[in-house]
């Protein structure tokens, strides 16, 4: 699994300047908290790392990934 210093810094720039909102169900937070736990860090850290992960994963979709 790739850590988030070397997640594609393309993906962070396009969205700095826009505001970004998803709601979790309470599961998804439960198993969020899980993963967290696991890796040792803190929940906005997984977060972070998720909304990346679907950032990169929408950008090979839409054909915008290098």
């Amino acid at each position: 699994m790739k850590t988030l210093e070397t997640v594609n810094s393309r993906a962070l720039s396009s969205v700095k300047s826009q505001s970004v909102g998803f709601r979790l169900r309470s599961e998804d937070v439960a198993l969020l908290d899980h993963y967290a736990q696991l890796e040792d860090r803190p929940r906005a850290y997984m977060l972070k790392k998720l909304f990346l992960n679907g950032m990169r994963a929408y950008e090979r979709e839409k054909g915008l990934a290098p």
